[in-house]
Parts: C-alpha cells; sequence; structure tokens
C-alpha cells in the first residue's frame, strides 16, 4: 500500500512512452501490421491493472502443500496454543515470542478478516459511572429540562405495516412529549446530527450502507404517503435523514399539534438550524433560535450546547436531563459539567428497559474536575 503512489507514477510512465509517443506507420504495410498490433498495445488497448496489497488481500486463506496434501493456514486460537507449546518445548523466551502478532495484522489494529478494530466505548461509560453513587430518578416536582438525541429516538420507532409519514410525525411528537408530562418540564429538545456531503464519517456510513443490503433512498413526497416497512435501512443514507427531519418539522408547524404540545417549548433542529415551537390559544407558534445554529455534523456537543443553552434560561431549571446511549455525549457532558459550563445539576440518562438509568455526570465532573479538558469546536470527537 505504501508503494502504491510510486507503482501508478511508473505505470503512467510506462502507458505515455509505449502508446502515446509512438511513431505513427508511413506504409500501407506498416499501418495492416501497426492494426494487428493496435490489439494489443494501441491507445484503446486493455491496460493491465495493478494488483496492489491491502487488508482484504492479506486475509485470503493460504495453502501450503507438504507430503502430497494441502494445507490451509488459518490463524485460531488452537494454533496459538500449538505455537506456545513449541516455544516452550524449546527453550524460547515467551516473553520474547509473544511480541510478535500470530496473523497478518496485529490484533490490535484489525481484526482476522482486516477489518479496522474499534473499541467498546461502553466500557468507559461504566468505569465513569462507578465513580458516584446510584442516582434515583429526578423529582417530579423539580423544574427540568430534557435534551434528546433525535436520532437514537428515531431509531426506536415501531410503526404499523400501513402507516403514513403523518403517522410517523405524530408518534415522534407523543414520544418526545412523553419525557417531559411526568415532570414539571417546561421545554424538551430534540437534536439531530447534520450530514454534509464531504466528512470524516464517510467511510463508516458507506460500511454502514453496504452492510445493509437492498436499502435505498426514499423521497418524501407528503404527509400521506406511506413509510416503507424497511425503514431502518432507508436510514442508513445521511440524505434520507436529512429530509426526515425537515418533514418533521414542516409537519410540527400545522395547528392540528397544539393541543399535544400544550404548555411546553419544544427545540427542533434540522441541518444547522434550531427552531422553537409552543401553542399560544390554540395557535402553533414557532420561531429559529439564532443562538443555537451549529455547523458541525454530530450531535454529541450539540447536545451539549442544548443543554448549556438551557443552564442560562430564566428562571434557571433544576436539572437537565441528557437522554443518549451514546458514550461519547456522557464523557461531554462530564467535562461541561466539571469546567462549569452547564450550570444546573445535570443528569445523564441512558439504557433500556430495567436497565435504564441516570447518571449524575455534575457529581463525576467534580470529581475529575482538575483533569478535564474541553475539546477544541473543530475538533472531530470521532477521530477516535
Amino acid at each position: 500500500m505504501l508503494s502504491a503512489y510510486d507503482k501508478g507514477k511508473e505505470g503512467l510512465i510506462q502507458y505515455a512512452t509505449q502508446r502515446l509517443q509512438s511513431h505513427s506507420p508511413t506504409s500501407h504495410d506498416d499501418t495492416a501490421q501497426a492494426n494487428a498490433a493496435d490489439s494489443q498495445t494501441g491507445f484503446y488497448a486493455k491496460w493491465p491493472k495493478l494488483t496492489l496489497c491491502n487488508f482484504a488481500s492479506m486475509t485470503k486463506p493460504k495453502k501450503r502443500t507438504m507430503k502430497g496434501h494441502t494445507f490451509t493456514l488459518r490463524y485460531t486460537r488452537n494454533l496459538f496454543h500449538k505455537m506456545t507449546v513449541i516455544a516452550l518445548d524449546r527453550g524460547l523466551n515467551i516473553d520474547e515470542f509473544l511480541e510478535y502478532p500470530l496473523g497478518p495484522l496485529p490484533y490490535s489494529l484489525a481484526t482476522e478478516t482486516g477489518g479496522l478494530t474499534k473499541t467498546s466505548k461502553s466500557v468507559l461509560m461504566h468505569d465513569l459511572e462507578k465513580l458516584v453513587d446510584a442516582e434515583e430518578t429526578p423529582n417530579p416536582t423539580s423544574h427540568q429540562v430534557i435534551v434528546l438525541d433525535a436520532m437514537a429516538l428515531i431509531q426506536t420507532l415501531k410503526l404499523s405495516n400501513n402507516a403514513t409519514f403523518g403517522d410517523l410525525a405524530e408518534t415522534m411528537l407523543k414520544i418526545i412529549m412523553r419525557h417531559v408530562s411526568s415532570s414539571c418540564s417546561t421545554s424538551v429538545h430534540w437534536v439531530c446530527d447534520t450530514y454534509p456531503a464531504i466528512s470524516i464519517k464517510n467511510f463508516e456510513r458507506e460500511s454502514r450502507m453496504e452492510s445493509a443490503e437492498g436499502s435505498f433512498a426514499t423521497t418524501i413526497s407528503s404527509s400521506e404517503q406511506k413509510v416503507d416497512k424497511q425503514l431502518k435501512k432507508a436510514l442508513t443514507y445521511g440524505k434520507f435523514k436529512e429530509s426526515l427531519t425537515q418533514f418533521l418539522i414542516d409537519e410540527w408547524k400545522q395547528q392540528k399539534y397544539t393541543k399535544l404540545v400544550g404548555r411546553h417549548t419544544v427545540f427542533a433542529t434540522s441541518g444547522s438550524k434550531c427552531y422553537a415551537f409552543h401553542a399560544e390559544q390554540d395557535v402553533m407558534e414557532y420561531q429559529e433560535i439564532p443562538e443555537l445554529t451549529y455547523e458541525m455534523e454530530e450531535a454529541d456537543q450539540r447536545l451539549i450546547l442544548h443543554a448549556h443553552y438551557a443552564s442560562l434560561q430564566v428562571p434557571k431549571p433544576d436539572v437537565i436531563v441528557i437522554r443518549s446511549p451514546d458514550t461519547d455525549v456522557m464523557v461531554l457532558a462530564t467535562a461541561a459539567c466539571g469546567l462549569g459550563w452547564i450550570s444546573s445539576k445535570c443528569l445523564f440518562l441512558t439504557g433500556t428497559g430495567v436497565k435504564t438509568r441516570y447518571i449524575n455526570v455534575t457529581g463525576i465532573g467534580a470529581k475529575l474536575g482538575v483533569s478535564l479538558r474541553w475539546p477544541n469546536r473543530s475538533t472531530p470527537i470521532h477521530r477516535m
């Protein structure tokens, strides 16, 4: 892979020398001979493809023939056992022996199939959670603000077979309002990602699309359009998710949702903009919130921005609850609390079913305060 550029440059020079700089024939006989050779070395003749080693080629099974029998070499745990026994039997230094990878690539960088090894970040969440005592459910009479990870909620939607996009919008808004109905919360924030054409996340998103066979991008034309049964596969496309969030916001502007919103204020994002909805005398009013305009694509830091904005409002909320399954969001919330960026008490709500729990990120931030550093606004959080 490191020699790909040099091999490509060498191939370009060879192509230019053999096919672009060759002299044209002058006689009819020479012309006939040239036409015959054109199929082999002409301008439009097939050019051999460069063979470069990559992660995929390194994972192809390697075969060896011994005493007339062909064996396929496999990098398995049994092979590790056998090699360790042989090393001990021959008196080799086991520490030195284990310094070398058993496969074509170190397992710290790649899997056996050549894929990228990714660390399970949920382990970090559990370790941070151990720093504080278990947090009880917030007092329903306290003044709360709820901040929700929009895509995490959309991924959990369960719709009937004949559901339309209008039904999806109503179901989504009901789920949002359910988070605030059992508390004295006056506002809820529904925060989405953005999906720019050029992004460091493109490789990962393309991998998701390839794994979701048969997925396609659905165009939303009206609220009466039926939701495709393969909604989760369609959600692998960033453009579809952008159009879906914009459709939801346009749909919620309608007057029929005034009773559902009630006395609460709903902050919803689409693209880089944020809008606030509230019902005033059975009329749905909405406006853009310029303070919550955000250009970065990931919702991680945007969730913290909304929590910071909520903590500055008057009257100041007693508790800010951030609902998300993402460890990155919890780590950023911990840093923001430890550095005093979120002045209200902040709880992180995560988990599903019986494992749903509140984590006191304000308490964790207080314990880690001196060691915390907030990343630069332009720092890509997902480079880890």
